[in-house]
């Protein structure tokens, strides 16, 4: 089963409003909130065993709203020199932008392959199939 993934963003009443919908449910973030509608089965299977042609699958409403405020760009940028200059620690180490990188290309592997992916992501095959579709190009 293939997963699907829809993204959208609009400026509404109370501001901006972005919405991330999957095969799994959707995320909302909207007005300071984040909010996860996780469905009980994926909504491709549940349209293939549903009697009903509009029904919706089942699914539990999660809060999951980050509890406080971070120190925004001004915050991090300042906790950048201060591991500088002071040895303090990062916020985020780089090796947490190299295992985003990471999941970013293994969801890309996995649809290029249509396969789950186990991390750590063969490389070798991802720069192979990256090489396939830079060649078609």
């Amino acid at each position: 089963m293939k997963f699907q993934i829809y993204q959208t963003k609009c400026k509404g009443k109370r501001g901006w409003r972005w919405r991330l919908t999957g095969s799994n449910g959707k995320i909302i973030a909207d007005d300071g909130t984040l909010k996860f509608w996780k469905n009980a089965v994926p909504e491709p299977q549940h349209r293939i065993e549903s009697d009903s042609p509009f029904g919706k699958p089942e699914c539990e409403q999660l809060d999951l709203t980050p509890q406080g405020q971070g120190p925004k760009h001004a915050g991090i940028m300042q906790k950048w020199i201060n591991a500088i200059t002071d040895g303090e620690e990062l916020i985020a180490p780089g090796v947490e932008g190299i295992n985003s990188l990471e999941i970013a290309n293994a969801m890309l592997l996995s649809s290029w392959v249509d396969e789950t992916i186990e991390l750590p992501i063969d490389e070798d095959r991802f720069l192979a199939e990256l090489d396939a579709r830079r060649m078609k190009q």
